[in-house]
């Protein structure tokens, strides 16, 4: 049988809960707007760590202990980064396009595109609504009036700023996964020790069906 705290030390355990509480909290905040970041980290290294196991003894694992982390975390940056800085490319590319054809028919029309002859129904009535609207360089300007170089350089000029923000974003992340997957042992013991303590067994039950969870989805 267990005899009861002395009240000075109950004082002290309680103003030590109260301060990690408070550095916890404190950190949050602090942290809040690279939560995102360390979160999609967490998922990546939870779903990827039976692959990166497996793939350990093949990258350099035996020769330095961060060479396996650093390895894999590149692999993981070039599978999700490639495809976006395509896109994006690819985006740019087709936004000066857009611009350019915006500017000539303003200027000119737009021309009655080869299509509209082959219509089954309608094929005149589409033809003639698109010389009156479309043809006419003065009723295509009213169709993209709404569409001018100020409204673009706003829209560019957004576009690159949370292009950059999810950039360093993506940057932080990738950190983040590079020290999950080099600790990432360390750091599940301590969890499942962490939760043996509060919840005994149905906590590492938890925890196991929480990680399979995130890997199945």
């Amino acid at each position: 049988r267990h005899e009861p705290l002395p009240s000075n030390s109950q004082a002290r355990m309680v103003a030590r809960t109260g301060l990690t509480i408070g550095l916890v909290v404190l950190a949050l905040w602090i942290a809040a707007d690279f939560l995102p970041a360390l979160g999609w980290a967490a998922i990546i290294a939870i779903t990827a760590w039976p692959l990166y196991v497996r793939c350990m003894p093949y990258l350099g694992e035996t020769r330095s202990p961060i060479l396996a982390p650093l390895i894999f975390t590149t692999l993981i940056a070039a599978i999700v980064f490639v495809p976006l800085a395509l896109a994006a490319h690819q985006i740019a590319r087709q936004g000066d396009a857009t611009f350019a054809w915006i500017a000539q028919s303003r200027e000119s029309g737009i021309a009655i595109p080869s299509w509209v002859a082959q219509l089954p129904v309608a094929a005149e009535m589409v033809r003639q609504w698109w010389e009156k609207n479309l043809s006419d360089p003065a009723a295509a300007a009213s169709w993209f009036r709404s569409i001018n170089a100020d409204k673009a350089a706003e829209w560019t000029s957004a576009l690159g700023s949370q292009l950059l923000h999810r950039g360093f974003m993506f940057f932080l992340c990738l950190i983040a996964l590079f020290g999950f997957l080099r600790h990432g042992a360390w750091i599940s013991n301590r969890l499942l020790d962490t939760a043996d303590r509060i919840l005994g067994d149905p906590g590492e039950r938890l925890a196991s069906k929480m990680v399979d969870a995130v890997r199945g989805t």
